[in-house]
């Protein structure tokens, strides 16, 4: 079984840092570093997509949307240390995702891949968090809770517009229930909780785990509960670099430009890292 091939799958609502990080590490396959084991088999069929989101990388460009983005499948057959790993991006945009949270629909195409992967990313934004006002802190402040008379406001909701981790832990819970229907025999995946934009909330102070218990305590509390503790690692990742502008961020060598934290707060600049840490358990 060690000799089998491993499948990976990166998850993920829109606007999540999905592409940026593909992005970089399709420029970590172009110039492997001594520390990360990653080389390509073969080469994909979205090469030329790839290439275009690496040039806007390299440019130190927002890596954003495109056509290829919306829903199409993009797989990459890697090596990693040895392990042969098919990395599977069924939809760079989210829509899919929100569609699972929202509408409450899969695609078939993403049902197969999400039921099959041995291990998931998940992707998370701090531009996604919402305040946190509990009801004593707003009567603290002065605050006083409106309750709707009309039972129409209560069914207005937006669903999109609810906070991340509530989404992400929806999102989980239907890839798991769906893993449990088609294949109940297969065991929990490993998943990376990955932080995008860390640079953004690096100065907090807080290494990625007890950034996520902080700000995401939902999620946070989600995860310690439903997956066994081996099975998960918080990472805060900038695939970009940092918040300077493109001609700054142009002037930055490549090979070391983007940096991934661990959940101890260990700084690499391997973003591979979660991937070899699903793939190996190291």
């Amino acid at each position: 079984m060690m000799n089998s091939e491993l499948r990976i799958s990166l998850v993920g609502m829109p606007s999540t840092g999905k592409t940026t990080f593909l992005a970089a590490f399709w420029n970590l396959i172009q110039e492997p570093t001594v520390e990360a084991c990653v080389r390509l088999r073969c080469l994909p069929r979205a090469a030329v997509y790839l290439h275009e989101i690496h040039q806007a990388w390299l440019h130190g460009q927002e890596v954003g949307h495109t056509s290829r983005d919306s829903g199409e499948l993009i797989l990459l057959d890697i090596d990693l240390g040895g392990r042969e790993v098919v990395l599977e991006v069924p939809d760079l945009s989210g829509e899919s995702f929100e569609d699972m949270f929202v509408h409450r629909r899969v695609t078939q195409e993403v049902d197969v891949i999400l039921t099959a992967a041995d291990g998931l990313l998940l992707f998370l934004h701090p531009h996604e968090l919402r305040p946190r006002i509990t009801l004593v802190d707003a009567i603290r402040m002065g605050i006083q809770p409106e309750v709707p008379g009309d039972q129409d406001e209560l069914l207005a909701l937006d669903l999109k517009k609810l906070p991340a981790e509530v989404q992400a832990v929806d999102l989980l819970q239907t890839i798991t229930s769906r893993r449990l229907w088609a294949r109940a025999e297969l065991s929990s995946p490993r998943i990376g909780v990955i932080v995008s934009a860390w640079d953004l909330v690096e100065a907090e102070g807080l290494p990625p785990a007890r950034w996520l218990a902080a700000r995401m305590p939902l999620l946070n509390q989600y995860l310690a509960a439903s997956l066994p503790t081996e099975s998960v690692r918080i990472y805060g990742l900038s695939a970009r670099g940092g918040s300077a502008d493109a001609s700054e961020l142009a002037t930055f060598d490549p090979a070391t430009r983007a940096f991934l934290v661990d959940s101890a707060g260990v700084r690499t600049g391997d973003i591979s890292t979660p991937l070899q840490w699903i793939a190996t358990g190291a």
